[in-house]
């Protein structure tokens, strides 16, 4: 993908070297640390994150930095939050799975280990309970 050469020796190879390489060819496209969301902003994009605070594989901290340094691009969380909401999601794992709440029909559409609000937050009794006064 950055080389283009299947036959390259691999063994030649050295990280630091590798990792400039693949920036300078194709960073911009697949980076995901660019924090000035002016653009897409003003293109109309709504944003909801979400990050698990059980997550092993990415810290969660990384995406609450992400926010705030897009918050500070644009002026302040009160210039953010009509477009962009991050939510921390307490005992969930990378992308879900965990004991926490950790169904939520993202990028793998993992299934909720029970149809309950304790796991699923797309859960009907959940949503009532959090987005309105009815019962």
């Amino acid at each position: 993908m950055i080389y283009d050469k299947p036959d390259m020796d691999y063994r030649n190879l050295k990280a630091a070297a590798c990792l400039a390489d693949a920036d300078a060819k194709v960073g911009r496209e697949i980076n995901a640390d660019a924090a000035d969301l002016s653009a897409f902003k003003a293109a109309g994009g709504k944003l909801i994150q979400y990050h698990g605070w059980s997550d092993s594989a990415i810290l969660p901290v990384s995406s609450i930095k992400y926010y705030t340094e897009a918050a500070a691009k644009l002026g302040g969380e009160k210039n953010v939050t009509p477009f962009y909401r991050l939510f921390m999601a307490p005992g969930m794992e990378h992308c879900g799975i965990g004991p926490g709440a950790n169904a939520i029909g993202g990028v793998f559409g993992l299934p909720a280990p029970k149809r309950d609000p304790g796991h699923d937050v797309a859960s009907e009794r959940k949503w009532r309970a959090v987005s309105s006064d009815k019962p």
